[in-house]
């Protein structure tokens, strides 16, 4: 049997046996078993009745309102001044992206909130599943 980092590898199928719930692993007399673990389809009615949200309740993610972007050279970055403007790819009055981790999760205006500014959703992007 070929040795890899200290891992055996099977060469072909004389070495294994296959049983409904185990994998029979044997060559030169040095045989081990791999037992088959079967999980549930988690497609299935069952498995969401199951499904408890809560534990992901207070994972924390990143979010982030994006106005827009535009592609511009390395050069441009280089001679950026202050009081430079960047023309974004939306025009006023557009509205911004919701991002949650990077997908897009909604779109929505600027507001103020006291002296921080803030989104008001106005449109949820479904999942495209």
């Amino acid at each position: 049997m070929a040795q890899e980092k200290g891992k055996k590898k099977v060469k072909n199928d004389e070495d294994m046996i296959l049983d409904d719930d185990k994998i029979t692993l044997d060559k030169d007399g040095d045989a081990f078993e791999v037992n088959m673990i079967e999980f549930p389809d988690l497609h299935s009615p069952d498995s969401k009745a199951n499904f408890n949200s809560d534990i992901f309740d207070n994972i924390p993610v990143k979010v982030t309102a994006e106005l827009g972007s535009s592609m511009v050279s390395l050069k441009d970055v280089y001679e950026l001044s202050e009081g430079a403007i960047i023309e974004l790819d939306r025009h006023a009055g557009e509205p911004l992206d919701l991002l949650v981790n990077g997908q897009l999760v909604a779109q929505g205006e600027v507001v103020a909130v006291d002296n921080n500014y803030g989104i008001r959703i106005k449109t949820i992007i479904k999942n495209k599943k």
